[in-house]
């Protein structure tokens, strides 16, 4: 927006920024020009200071994630404790074997006996 502004007004000349001057010292007077320069420089200030805590932030972030990145590397290539490397660690959940329930070959009634005695069939 101030890109527009800006070609719409075209650059600033000598008259133009004394004219702003003038209506600043007007506005604020010869005694608030000074807490107005103070009070300006000390929020450029409090800016800068914040964007450089952000830029450490973030590259602090990146050097971290890429350090965990090289550690998960380095252990996918270590060998297990059989000798091999951990193959179901590359491979995502979904494509895993899915284990066996333990009593998946045992009747009904052996499980729950209650549930034998449920059935719609009477024992014979």
């Amino acid at each position: 927006m101030a890109s527009h502004l800006l070609a719409i007004v075209g650059p600033l000349g000598f008259w133009e920024i004394t004219i702003i001057l003038v209506i600043v010292l007007l506005v604020f007077g010869p005694k608030g020009l000074p807490k107005l320069a103070r009070s300006l420089g000390q929020a450029m200030r409090e800016f800068r200071d914040a964007a450089s805590r952000m830029t450490d932030s973030i590259s602090r972030e990146a050097e971290e994630d890429s350090r965990r990145e090289r550690s998960r590397q380095e252990d996918r290539e270590l060998p297990g404790p059989s000798g091999h490397p951990h193959p179901e660690e590359d491979t995502p959940e979904e494509t895993r074997p899915a284990a066996e329930p333990e009593q998946a070959d045992k009747p009904k009634s052996e499980e729950d006996p209650e549930s034998a005695a449920r059935t719609s069939d009477p024992p014979r």
